[in-house]
């Protein structure tokens, strides 16, 4: 079989590399034709504060509002929040989607991811998903645990467990599924 092309995207960088823009394109019926934009805003630190994205609409013959997203970061560039709206056509305005809350230890490394899901009945922040991240004293990550906030209440799911030798080579790593009253191993992985 001969390759046949499938997509293809343009990337546009500032003076510093870094980029502010980039089209994706599909290839059909022999014909290159637009698929969609994003754009992106950078701090002086590189660290992308904005971003948004457009898709193409063949009927208006032009790109339309998608999803935007802002991110703020602590003093040390680690990302700290980062909000996605979605457009609403038929209000012509912004509608929350989600925000990603981070939290970092002394040495820097995450150790909890928060998702919160906008709730559009009561206008507030739900509870969506968490991520746990534990480490040793080394820093090697010990777990990463997965937990789901649906209907604001937070459940297990899932959880990878690791361990390490001497020089913090990792040599084994647990796959671990909460079943509703405790955890059960699923997959072991021997390095």
């Amino acid at each position: 079989g001969a390759w046949v092309f499938s997509d293809s995207a343009r990337y546009i960088r500032n003076t510093h590399g870094m980029i502010t823009s980039d089209t994706f394109y599909l290839f059909v019926s022999g014909a290159w034709v637009y698929n969609y934009s994003l754009s992106f805003v950078q701090d002086t630190h590189g660290n992308s504060i904005y971003s948004d994205e457009v898709t193409w609409s063949s009927s208006a013959d032009s790109f339309v509002k998608s999803s935007q997203s802002f991110a703020s970061y602590d003093g040390n560039n680690r990302a700290i929040s980062d909000t996605t709206q979605i457009w609403n056509p038929t209000t012509n305005s912004w509608l929350n989607q989600t925000i990603s809350l981070y939290g970092y230890n002394s040495a820097g490394k995450a150790t909890n991811i928060t998702e919160l899901a906008w709730d559009s009945t009561n206008n507030v922040w739900a509870n969506s998903f968490m991520e746990v991240l534990t480490y040793d004293n080394f820093n090697n990550m010990d777990s990463d645990l997965s937990i789901d906030g649906s209907g604001n209440t937070w459940t297990p799911g899932n959880m990878n467990v690791y361990t390490y030798d001497g020089n913090n080579n990792n040599l084994m790593e647990y796959a671990l599924n909460w079943n509703g009253t405790g955890w059960d191993t699923s997959t072991q992985y021997i390095r």
